[in-house]
C-alpha cells in the first residue's frame, strides 16, 4: 500500500498535470483522471460516449507503478486487448515526474495515439 507522502505526492503531480492538459473550454467533453490502488495509479481519460452523450466512457491512457523495495516508479501502457505492459522506452524512474513527461510527450504514439 501506498502511504500518505507517497499519495501526497501523486496528488500534487497528477492533479496538475491533468489541470494543464485538458483545456478549460473543452472540460465538458473530456477530463483526465487518476485512480490509485495498492501500488498503481492509473491515468485515464473520460468522454461523452458518441451514441448517448448523456453516458461518459473511460479509457485508460497510463499506469504508474511504485516498487516500495526500490523507490522507483515504472511506467507501463496498455494494449488493445486491455493489457499492461512495461513501457521499454524509459526504466524505471526514481519519481513520478519524469513519467508523467513521458507520456505527456508519448514520443510513440503508444498513450495519446
Amino acid at each position: 500500500m501506498l502511504d500518505d507522502t507517497d499519495r501526497q505526492i501523486i496528488t500534487t503531480v497528477l492533479d496538475a498535470f491533468c489541470e494543464a492538459r485538458v483545456p478549460i473550454m473543452v472540460r465538458d467533453k473530456v477530463v483526465l483522471q487518476y485512480r490509485i490502488h495498492r501500488h498503481d495509479v492509473v491515468l485515464f481519460e473520460r468522454r461523452p460516449r458518441f451514441t448517448n452523450p448523456a453516458q461518459w466512457t473511460e479509457s485508460a491512457v497510463a499506469k504508474f507503478r511504485l516498487n516500495k523495495t526500490t523507490g522507483t516508479w515504472s511506467l507501463l501502457w496498455r494494449d488493445r486487448n486491455s493489457r499492461w505492459h512495461r513501457y521499454e522506452r524509459c526504466g524505471p524512474a526514481p519519481d513520478l515526474e519524469t513519467l508523467v513527461k513521458e507520456v505527456d510527450a508519448d514520443p510513440t504514439g503508444i498513450f495519446w495515439g
